[in-house]
């Protein structure tokens, strides 16, 4: 039973892991840092975008952070606006009481929320850090190779004894 919920949970990290390291065409991968969405989309949890052609009214974005080169943010379209500019969005975090008050261009959306796995975003997030990364192989190292190690040690003791 142990050995299948280590295995597990040693899968669960190698999927996290290549989803947060390599996207997959028009998906990327972001780890919602906040609570501002709410129960809908948790602090901690692991969200999967798509880019798309437009948006709605109520789709779930990720854009850059106003102001921000390195920082996005999450939120609810509450509104598709026209301008002498172009089309842009309005957002309003689901928790908060109020819009963010910014006009995000469209074409500065990041992508669509498609897929929210809740909490799992913080494995993500220390996994990209080095004593995450450092910690998961050390678990990989306890739990799966040193059995298979255990295991010649002790099939090389039965050949030697059979002599």
């Amino acid at each position: 039973m142990v050995n299948r919920l280590v295995t597990l949970l040693f899968l669960v990290g190698v999927v996290i892991t290549l989803l947060t390291a390599f996207p997959v065409l028009s998906h990327k991968t972001y780890v919602v840092v906040s609570g501002s969405m709410g129960k809908n989309v948790p602090k901690g949890s692991l969200i999967i975008t798509r880019t798309q052609n437009a948006y709605r009214v109520g789709d779930i974005v990720t854009f850059p952070l106003p102001g921000s080169r390195h920082e996005t943010v999450t939120h609810r379209v509450v509104s598709v606006r026209q301008s002498s500019r172009g089309e842009y969005l309005e957002t309003k975090g689901d928790a908060n009481p109020n819009g963010d008050g910014w006009k995000i261009p469209t074409e500065a959306v990041l992508g669509r929320v498609s897929l929210v796995i809740p909490y799992i975003g913080h494995v993500a997030f220390a996994l990209q850090s080095l004593p995450g990364y450092l910690f998961f192989a050390l678990v990989t190292l306890l739990f799966i190779v040193l059995p298979l190690i255990r295991e010649a040690a002790q099939s090389f003791t039965h050949f030697s004894e059979g002599r």
